[in-house]
């Protein structure tokens, strides 16, 4: 049996796996969050969460304090990852020193940064889910020549992929419509589904069937 974490994981080994005698289920995941969207006045804020990993948080945060210095009336929220904090940060980089103005570094919870901001930036982050779900634009920074690491790159309505400022800076200006947000939020709820408890349980007795 494989148990996935949503029903586009779901779809995805139904259509890969050439063993027809293995049961493919949807368990869901704990992950999974009731959807936050709602109509919000413009915050002109964009979170931005790197992965855990000190070269993934130098790589968003220089491009992120370049957009910054050209966009002196927007806010960056800078987050880390919880094995990572700003002093391990400062100790391994200058990146930051003199930061300007607009640049915040958080130490809030991921849900009242994602309730403050309306867009993010991101690169592998899965906390890009949660962002979506407070109906957030996702804006995926993307290295020439390389391998993508978006964790939701099966999906492409309202969101919106950048490798420049001026990419960045027109999709920080285009407005996500009710559809694209409502897009983002079914695809994000299918990723991760709510848990099925009985998913496991059925699993269990069966199991324990096949033992007696």
């Amino acid at each position: 049996v494989v148990l996935t974490a949503g029903k586009i994981s779901e779809e995805f080994f139904k259509d890969v796996s050439k063993l027809a005698d293995v049961a493919i289920k949807c368990l869901g995941s704990a992950k999974s969050q009731s959807s936050k969207f709602k109509n919000k006045s413009p915050s002109y804020s964009c979170l931005v969460i790197p992965e855990g990993m000190l070269s993934e948080c130098l790589i968003l945060f220089e491009f992120s304090l370049l957009c910054a210095r050209n966009m002196p009336k927007h806010k960056f929220i800078w987050r880390l990852h919880p094995l990572l904090s700003f002093k391990k940060l400062k100790r391994s980089s200058d990146i930051l020193n003199k930061l300007p103005d607009n640049v915040f570094l958080s130490e809030q919870t991921l849900d009242f940064d994602v309730q403050r901001c309306d867009s993010v930036l991101y690169r592998g982050s899965t906390a890009v889910i949660n962002a979506i779900n407070g109906g957030l634009k996702p804006i995926y920074y993307n290295l020439d020549n390389e391998l993508s690491i978006d964790p939701i790159y099966q999906h492409s309505v309202g969101k919106h992929i950048v490798n420049c400022f001026s990419e960045f800076e027109k999709s920080i200006i285009d407005p996500l419509s009710n559809e694209e947000k409502l897009e983002l939020i079914n695809f994000s709820r299918a990723l991760y589904s709510p848990l099925d408890y009985s998913v496991f349980i059925k699993l269990f007795k069966e199991i324990r069937c096949n033992i007696h």
